[in-house]
Order: structure tokens, then sequence, then C-alpha cells
């Protein structure tokens, strides 16, 4: 048995009540998100494609919880056999502490570690995460020659087939986590005396419940907080609204009292207050334009593809599967399906420009406004991307609070209203009809936020 892994320590280093929770509380988790999924799913994928760097290693993975013990002395035979040069997810235990190293390899007499991450830059929690993992390999006595990151190379583009080498980065951060090894060995400690009491640990809510991550308990800590609080607020520094709440300002009224509010957070409150949404029309739309012409509401299966599948792409190039146009056509309402085949998928752009250049105006809602760059502009009518334009016109609704996606600000306009997260498209992207449903609703739900405020 263990008492830590490197998730719930890194859970543990955000907030020590997350980690008792997710020990001795789990039932009380928020359910996973759509976008949390893809997130998993997408770390999955890239360190299975670093592991060609390395070829012919021996995987460690455990196929049960009940298999890690198994697995630990399995990775050690194998540490200690000449023969092996190369393994994945080697299973290591140590101070009650178990980890997963993505890659071992054997240099010398000694040892390379290599944890892939799937980002383009490295953060401080990643230098954590390694060093947790330093510190579990150094008390197993494994000798290491280095320990490296690799990450996404964002400045790869890709030619015939892939290059993994250019892929890649890797960076060595040996020198770096050692500095942090007194840290992780009194945190350490720390967790697992918190993790023996009968109790979960008097944590108040902070920042902590969004950063790094957004806490996996953070409905069952927020429970008592106002559905109408200003903690809601997304035009304050947010260490501001906690400082206030921990120090008893529990109304609206009381933080209006205590601080000097401007306009747009008095309007925020107003808002929350009168459980609705806030926006500066006159922005909206002067940004947005007017009703005239031929409209076209357009929602698109779009992501960023971590990795380039075709040449001349580059790593999180803004990309997209399927797509739909609504649009008004003699008194009826028109919807025009595509989706990407392996017969269509180089002519996507071009098709997608050829659907919409009759059109005099396009209006979407995406993250991935660059998507058009792969279109010339003399092909495009005029672009409205509704995400960029509530954000300079000032929308605020609670729901935005964490994320400002489509659903949260049409379930925010339009209350009782509801479409799918639109990353249940990218995980469940063989669903042909689940994700024509999708688009269809998306693309309904885009020309109900352009007219709201239309004279």
């Amino acid at each position: 048995m263990f008492s830590l892994s490197k998730s719930t320590y890194i859970k543990g280093d955000q907030c020590i009540k997350a980690l008792y929770l997710e020990k001795n509380r789990s039932f009380l988790r928020d359910k996973i998100s759509a976008r949390q999924l893809a997130v998993f799913s997408r770390g999955t994928n890239v360190g299975i494609l670093a592991r060609d760097c390395y070829p012919g290693g021996l995987d460690m993975s455990p196929k049960s919880p009940k298999m890690f013990g198994k697995m630990i002395t399995e990775t050690i035979r194998n540490i200690n056999n000449p023969n092996v040069n190369v393994l994945y997810e080697a299973v290591f235990k140590n101070d009650d502490t178990l980890i997963m190293l993505d890659i071992i390899v054997r240099d010398g007499d000694k040892w390379k570690a290599i944890e892939v991450k799937s980002s383009t830059a490295l953060s401080t929690t990643y230098y954590k995460d390694a060093a947790l993992q330093y510190y579990v390999l150094n008390g197993c006595g494994i000798q290491l020659s280095d320990f490296q990151l690799m990450y996404i190379n964002s400045e790869y583009t890709r030619h015939d087939d892939i290059d993994l080498t250019q892929l890649f980065k890797c960076q060595s951060v040996l020198n770096d986590i050692k500095t942090y090894q007194e840290e992780i060995r009194n945190n350490i400690q720390k967790f697992k005396t918190a993790l023996g009491t009968s109790h979960s640990p008097a944590i108040p809510i902070g920042v902590q419940c969004h950063k790094p991550y957004i806490c996996d308990f953070r409905g069952h800590c927020w429970k008592n907080v106002p559905k109408d609080s200003y903690l809601f607020m997304t035009a304050m520094n947010e260490e501001i609204l906690f400082e206030e709440y921990n120090n008893g300002i529990c109304t609206n009224e009381d933080f209006i009292r205590h601080n000097s509010l401007d306009n747009i957070q008095l309007k925020q409150i107003e808002a929350l207050n009168n459980n609705t949404y806030y926006i500066n029309k006159v922005s909206f739309l002067k940004m947005s334009g007017n009703t005239t012409g031929k409209i076209a509401y357009l929602s698109m299966m779009d992501y960023n593809k971590t990795i380039p599948e075709n040449e001349g792409e580059h790593p999180y190039q803004p990309t997209f599967d399927a797509f739909c146009i609504l649009y008004e056509e003699d008194e009826k309402t028109v919807y025009h399906f595509w989706e990407k085949t392996e017969e269509n998928n180089k002519e996507a752009y071009k098709i997608l420009a050829d659907s919409i250049k009759d059109f005099d105006k396009v209006v979407l809602f995406t993250h991935n406004a660059d998507v058009f760059h792969q279109i010339s502009n003399e092909n495009l009518p005029e672009i409205i991307d509704l995400h960029a334009v509530l954000i300079k016109a000032d929308f605020f609704h609670k729901k935005i609070r964490l994320h400002f996606t489509l659903k949260n600000v049409y379930e925010g306009i339009k209350p009782g209203n509801s479409i799918n997260e639109h990353e249940s498209m990218i995980l469940n992207n063989n669903d042909k009809p689940f994700i024509k449903e999708c688009l269809r609703k998306e693309a309904e739900a885009i020309k109900e936020i352009f007219n709201e405020w239309q004279e």
C-alpha cells in the first residue's frame, strides 16, 4: 500500500484539504467535465508517442491497482537486468509515495529519467512533479545521470513524416529539482500526518480552488457560498475577493460598503443580485453590426490539434473536423452540415471557404479564431466572433467565472436552455449523429445570442 502518488502529492501541494478529501471522501468529488477528460486524453496520447523516441522499452503499467506491488518488484528486477535498456511507466515506491515514470533509459552505469508533458512550456508545477519523482527514485537507490522534461516544440512544422526529434524538446532539470528535496520531504510528512486524522483540515476557500488547477472538490467546499456571491465577479482581483470573504464580508451589500468599486464591478454585482447577466449593449452592437444582408451562423467542431497530421502544420494548430451552417432562405431555416473524411481531409479549409463565401456576414463563437488564417481574406465575408465581441462588451454572468464558453454564455442568457460541452464532441468523435446534433444546437445558440440585443 502507499499513501501518496504523484497526482495526490500535487493535489496536496495545491490544497491539503483537497488531498484529504481525495483519499478519504472521494465520493464528494465533482463530476469530471468533458473539458477535463479531453485534457487527460491529450496527455496520454502524447506520452505514448514520446516512447518512440526511445523504442524497444518494456511497459511496466499495472493493468489494475492491485498490480502495483507486483510492478514495483518487476521494475526493480528490470533495472538490475543489464539486458534491459528502456522502461515505460516504471513503478517506484519510497516513503509511502508511489510514482510511475514515463520513460527511464539506461545511460552507462546510470539511468536517465524522462517525464513527458503535452504542453509547449514548463510550469513550476512540472518542476515540482519532477522533484517528487527524483525524491522517490533517489530513495530507491536509482543513480541518475540526468532528469529531463520532454515537452512540445511549438515552433515545429511538419514536413513529410513526423520528426519526433523536432516535435519534442528536452530540458534537463536535475539541478533545479535537487533544490526542492527538503520541501518534498517535509511536505510528504505533513501530508501523511493530515491523512491520518479523523477530519479534513480547516482550509478556507481561496485562490487554490482554481490555481494551478480547478479543484475536484470545489462544489463541496463552496456549498455554503451564496449563489449570488460577489466571489463570482470577474472584474476584480480574486485574491482581494477571497480575503474579504474570509474576513467575514459575506454579503454583496457589505462588500460594496467596504470597497470602492468602479462601474463595471457594480454592474456585475447588480447582475448577481438579480440572477441575470450584464453586457454593454452599445459596445456589442457597434462591434457585431446589424442583421441586414445574408447572415450565416457557423458552429464548428474546432480544437487545437496537439500533433500535426499534415504537411505544413504545427503543434496545437487550430483545426476543425466538422461544421454546421445555419441560415435563413425563403423564410425557412436551412442547416448545412459537413464532416471531415480521409478523402476530403486536406480540402477542409477550401470547403469551408466555399461554403461561406456567398454570405455577407458569418457569426460564430470560437476560442480558435486563428482557424480562419488558413483562408485568404479575399475569400471571406465579414466574420463576427461572438467570443471576442462579448469579452470586449464586458459580458458577465456568474457561469463564466471559470470558463467563458458558448455553453455558459448561452445558459446564462437563456435560463432553462442547455447545450452540451463543446469538448463532448471531441470525446465522442466517432458518434456522427451526436456530433451533428451538437453542432445544430450550437448554431442555434449562436443565432439566439447574436440576435438577443439587436434592435
